[in-house]
């Protein structure tokens, strides 16, 4: 599994709950994602948005990540295909908020 964009729905209610019940201001709480699977990498920048105010930043679980990448492209893959997806989400990760 990983943490798909519809559940950082519900994640952004419990922080903004818990922080209204401990009367903390909206965006005291805050998250970094852990990006477990090739799917969540494609749903990232909705992510970053539903948890716009509780958000940390993105983090890349790698091995986690390698395997969903070679088990969804087992059948279309090189080992060159593998080691430019982990540099390009390796840049989009580190990619600091402004």
């Amino acid at each position: 599994t990983g943490f798909y964009w519809a559940n950082s729905i519900p994640a952004n209610d419990v922080f903004v709950a818990a922080q209204q019940y401990l009367g903390y201001p909206e965006g005291t709480i805050r998250a970094t994602v852990l990006l477990e699977t090739i799917t969540a990498a494609f749903e990232m920048e909705d992510i970053l948005y539903e948890l716009r105010n509780h958000s940390l930043g993105l983090n890349c679980g790698r091995w986690d990540y390698l395997f969903s990448f070679i088990k969804k492209f087992k059948n279309h893959l090189l080992k060159k295909d593998v080691l430019v997806q982990m540099r390009i989400l390796h840049q989009i990760c580190s990619i600091k908020k402004q």
